[in-house]
């Protein structure tokens, strides 16, 4: 069930949007799109209930939850974040001007003629931190750690 970046068609989540779109090769070509459609699908493999995409001042990261527990799998330049954000945005049909308040979108991902992905995306932002979130289901939590909280 190998899936590449070559098969893939994305859209903002509605079934009739799955089909291949006119002119958007040299858009699908662009490495922030390439990047963001590669995460996308690692989360797919690997089995992630979520993806954490964590701007801060200094460093931004990608995580993934997986049984429970985030896992670091990428570490772009913070330069990024606002192009990769904006990616996101984009195919989840959210306003890409809006940075104050929580927005919430879909994205549907056919990774094969049989099988498509739909995504839940959830942006939030503060004035310490923006975070994007794809996930499959449930909303932002956060867990306090099974050692924590005396599992």
């Amino acid at each position: 069930d190998d899936v590449d970046l070559e098969g893939l068609d994305v859209s903002g989540g509605d079934e009739d949007d799955l089909g291949p779109a006119a002119g958007r090769d040299d858009v699908e070509d662009a490495p922030i799109v390439r990047f963001v459609n590669k995460i996308l699908l690692d989360a797919i493999k690997k089995g992630a209930s979520d993806i954490h995409f964590e701007p801060y001042e200094k460093i931004y990261r990608i995580r993934l939850r997986i049984d429970g527990y985030l896992k670091e799998i990428a570490a772009p330049p913070v330069q990024l974040a606002y192009k990769i954000a904006a990616r996101v945005k984009v195919m989840s049909r959210l306003d890409i001007a809006e940075r104050r308040v929580p927005q919430d979108g879909r994205i549907k991902m056919r990774i094969s003629k049989t099988r498509a992905i739909d995504f839940r995306v959830s942006h939030l932002s503060n004035t310490v931190r923006r975070k994007d979130r794809g996930a499959y289901s449930r909303p932002l939590q956060r867990h306090a750690g099974y050692r924590r909280a005396g599992l």
